[in-house]
Formats: structure tokens, sequence, C-alpha cells
């Protein structure tokens, strides 16, 4: 995929269209992490940590996505944007960096690890410029 193509295609939407970009790329990341996670994460961190938890984390983490995107949809003030960033997209850099920091210490990827670590220069940087370009 072309990243100038889908830079300029991104450019072009209000920021009230643009985050909703969040829960998709969530979405993508957690159907990503889904199948293995909970096994990985039961063998080299927490021997308790079972699929049912993390349905219920993710889930939550989901709604939670959602909600703060129609919050930022609907009153796109710089507060708001803010809380956004902080809340919102800050989270998703350090869950990357978790997963490449437990897939070091272990010594075996931890899910997710491909697309998120591929993903985070290109898409966070663009994607927080063309935000805050809409927003404020």
């Amino acid at each position: 995929m072309d990243i100038n193509r889908l830079v300029e295609l991104l450019r072009g939407l209000p920021f009230r269209q643009a985050v909703w970009l969040f829960p998709l790329a969530t979405a993508l990341h957690f159907l990503e992490e889904a199948p293995h996670f909970a096994d990985w994460a039961s063998k080299y961190a927490l021997p308790s940590y079972t699929h049912q938890r993390w349905r219920r984390i993710h889930g939550l983490g989901m709604v939670f996505a959602i909600a703060f995107c129609a919050v930022a949809s609907i009153i796109p003030n710089r507060d708001v944007v803010f809380l956004f960033f902080a809340l919102c997209l800050s989270e998703s850099v350090l869950n990357g960096l978790f997963h490449a920091g437990a897939t070091a210490f272990s010594g075996s990827i931890a899910r997710a690890s491909s697309l998120l670590l591929s993903c985070i220069p290109h898409c966070f940087g663009t994607s927080a410029k063309l935000l805050i370009e809409r927003a404020c």
C-alpha cells in the first residue's frame, strides 16, 4: 500500500470522521491479538491469565475507544482532542512498546507485535498531525 496515497485520502477527512479510524485500528489490533495472546501471556507473564480475561479487558477497551471517539466527534474542542490523544492514542503507543518489550524479554513474539511495530512510526505521527489539523 502506498503510504502517501493513504495520507492524502486521510487528509481530506474532517476530524469528526477521521477520529473514527481509531476504533477501526483498535479492532484490527484486537483481531490480530485474539487467537494467541492469552496463551502467550499465561506462559510468559501471568499463569492465571485466561482467554475470558482477555475478552473482558479488550471488550471494555473497545467500548472505551468507541465512546471516546463519539465524544471527540461530537465535541471536537481543544480539551476533548487533548484528552483523546492523552488517553487513547498514547495508549496505543504504550501498547506497542509493551509488545516490543515483552517480545525482547521472553524471547517469544508477543502476538500483534508485527502489525503494531510496523504501523506506529508511520500511522501515529501522520494521524496525530492530521487529527490536530482538523480539530484545532
